[in-house]
């Protein structure tokens, strides 16, 4: 059984992203940190492989994940 860490601010870049999505463990992130950030340009990046057929999986958990609120889609802090 996986701790929550739900008190930690965590950002992804679009890597991580794609890769556990690709080994089907993208559900990771939300089950050890409940809600994870990324910026606009990470989600636009990997929602353009919903053209792609070697992307298209990937872009649609990611989607997914950004509908159903695990995966928020924002501006980075500047502090």
């Amino acid at each position: 059984m996986l701790k929550r860490l739900e008190n930690l601010k965590v950002v992804s870049n679009t890597s991580p992203l794609i890769y556990l999505s690709k080994i089907g463990r993208l559900r990771i992130l939300h089950d050890l940190f409940g809600v994870i950030s990324i910026h606009a340009a990470v989600a636009s990046e990997i929602l353009r492989g919903k053209d792609l057929s070697d992307g298209f999986a990937s872009a649609m958990d990611v989607e997914d994940a950004i509908e159903t609120g695990w995966i928020k889609v924002e501006e980075p802090d500047k502090d």
